[in-house]
């Protein structure tokens, strides 16, 4: 009889002690299991430089190509603005 309530203990906890997640977007603390999304980032170059037309972007496992959308001068320095679609694949912040 006591192998059979063990047996059973252990099923138990193996199949409802067990949490199942089915298509969650994140796991309650701040954290996405598969995603992209676009984002803006600022950069700052000297004065006189131009920027470059677009940057890899690699942060916190976010991943992706910013394209320059605008840039000009800005308190004694060029300021540029990229655009793009970063993605990450895994556990990563939700933002980027």
């Amino acid at each position: 009889m006591r192998k059979y309530v063990g047996a059973m203990l252990v099923f138990s906890l193996l199949l409802f002690g067990t949490p199942l997640t089915i298509g969650a977007a994140t796991n309650g603390e701040g954290v996405e299991n598969t995603s992209s999304r676009t984002i803006k980032v600022t950069n700052k170059y000297s004065l006189g430089t131009i920027p470059p037309t677009y940057f890899m972007y690699n942060k916190g496992g976010w991943v992706g190509r910013l394209t320059l959308e605008r840039y000009g001068p800005k308190d004694g320095y060029i300021e540029a603005i990229y655009k793009g679609v970063v993605s990450c694949t895994g556990t990563c912040p939700i933002g980027p």
